[in-house]
This record gives structure tokens, sequence and C-alpha cells, in this order.
């Protein structure tokens, strides 16, 4: 983005077209390289899903509750740090050639934290894992608000706070699989369909969540928008605004996200080997003690 300089509408496009390749060529990869072992019934029952069936499985499916609410606060946060670094680096940096270079850098902790990230999880568990890197989101988020911009400061918490969200971003899907079986657990019907659909709307939710508050929000600081491609000069309240928006917002959705995997997710591992021992019995909520 940073290399089209003011003309943003050029490098949404091209920016566009390169990672819709590089998506094609990831989803080809997957569908060719990865084999499938999924033993499938040979008669299914069909179910007709309503929205009452989507309702009823958010109210009674707490963990959905939680991954739901995490997975939102996350995404709201991300989506408008992104769509506010432009401005941030338009109007206080003054540079978009590094916002350019630094955004380039954020996918770097991905081949660090690919071969530690499945370690993590055995040792302190999903649950435990998104919830400390959520909290600790949040912590760096707080000082990278207060600490005054430096190129190489600003570079290192950015790209450390975007790791940090990323990692419950990518375990999150393994927590829906837990809540569909605890669907099961709980009803005795898995309804994996319902509750996809029922997570990605709420996915939906986040990201449209996030544009609605970028767009109030460079209202209400009272940005001034530019004048024939010349950026004008912006209120130190504006400034702080963008900051804020920037920055932040992002570490209040990371604590949101906390409290959601922390307190309202509800199935340790011990509850989660009881859910999938109980299930493969045939058994629901109401056969076990599960507490």
């Amino acid at each position: 983005m940073g290399m089209f300089g003011v003309n943003l509408a050029g490098g949404y496009l091209a920016s566009m077209i390169v990672l819709s390749i590089l998506a094609l060529i990831c989803y080809y990869l997957c569908y060719y390289l990865v084999e499938e072992n999924v033993q499938t019934p040979t008669e299914q029952k069909k179910e007709k899903s309503g929205f009452m069936d989507y309702l009823a499985v958010l109210v009674k499916n707490r963990p959905l509750i939680g991954v739901a609410m995490g997975s939102v606060a996350i995404l709201a946060g991300l989506l408008t740090n992104a769509q506010m670094m432009v401005y941030y680096f338009q109007t206080i940096v003054g540079n978009l050639q590094a916002m350019g270079f630094i955004t380039s850098i954020t996918i770097l902790p991905i081949y660090i934290l690919a071969p530690i990230l499945p370690k993590l999880v055995e040792k302190f568990s999903t649950k435990t894992v998104m919830s400390m890197t959520s909290l600790m989101a949040t912590g760096l988020f707080i000082l990278f608000q207060f600490t005054p911009f430096h190129i190489v400061s600003y570079t290192i918490l950015y790209v450390l706070g975007i790791a940090l969200l990323n990692i419950p971003m990518t375990l999150v899907w393994g927590m829906v699989s837990d809540c569909i079986d605890y669907n099961q657990f709980l009803t005795g019907n898995r309804q994996e369909g319902v509750i996809y659909g029922s997570y990605s709307f709420v996915r939906k939710i986040g990201q449209a969540l996030s544009g609605f508050i970028a767009g109030m929000g460079i209202s209400v600081i009272g940005y001034i928008k530019p004048v024939a491609g010349v950026h004008q000069v912006q209120s130190a309240e504006t400034l702080a605004g963008i900051s804020f928006l920037h920055i932040g917002f992002t570490a209040i959705c990371s604590f949101i996200a906390f409290l959601a995997f922390q307190f309202i997710y509800n199935l340790t591992d011990e509850r989660r080997n009881l859910v999938i021992k109980a299930i493969n019995e045939g058994k629901t909520i109401d056969d076990v003690d599960f507490k």
C-alpha cells in the first residue's frame, strides 16, 4: 500500500489482486495436498435448520458464545487497526512507504510460531494459550499506546502485537470443532452446519463492526480530508483520536477477547476429554456428571 502514496484506490486494487491470486494458490494446494480420512455413514439424517435453530445453538452452547465473542472482538480490533494504519502514517508519521515495509514483515513471526504452537497447546491447553496471548496483547497495545512514536519501537511493538493476536485467530478453529462436540454432548445432535454457519455469521459481524468503528471514528474525531490530493493539518485532538483508534482500541478488543476465552469458554482439557468420551459412548450431558 505504501508504494502507491496518495493513490489509495490503486493500492487497494493491486493488493486485492495479489492477495486473491495467493489465496487461490493456497486453496488449490490445500485441496490437492491434504488427504482426508473421514468415514461417512451410509445413511445420514437430513436436518432442516431455520433461524430458531441457529438462535437456540447460540443461546445454549456456552463454548460457542465464548468463541464467538472472542473472535468478534479480535477481528474488530485487528481490522480497525489495519484501516486506521493508513491515517496514522499519513497524519502522524508522514511516511506511507514505512507502513508498507512494516505490514510486509508481520508475516515473519508465523514461521517462528508455526512449529512452537502445537507444543504450547499440548503443554498448556488451547484455552490457556488463547487467553494468555490475548491478555499479553492487551498489555502490549496499552504500552504501545503510550510509547512516543519511533520507527524502531513502533515496528517491534506492532509486529509483536499482531503476532500475539494471530495466535488465537489461528487456534480458534479447533475450538469451533470442540463446540460441535459439545453441542452433540448437550443436545444429542452435532449440527455442524448450524454451528459453522453461526460462527461464520458472527465473524462477519466483527468485520462489519470494524468498518463502522473506523468510519464513525474518523468523523467523530474531526478528521479533515485531503484537498486536491494535499493532506491537511490535523488538530492535536484529531491526531490523538487517530492514535487511539489505531492502537488503543485494539487493546480494548484484546481484553474483551481475553474475558471471553478465559471466563465464558468453559471447555478445559478435562471437560473436553469428558465430552469426547461421552459422545463416543453415545451419552449426553444428562448421563454424566459435568461440572
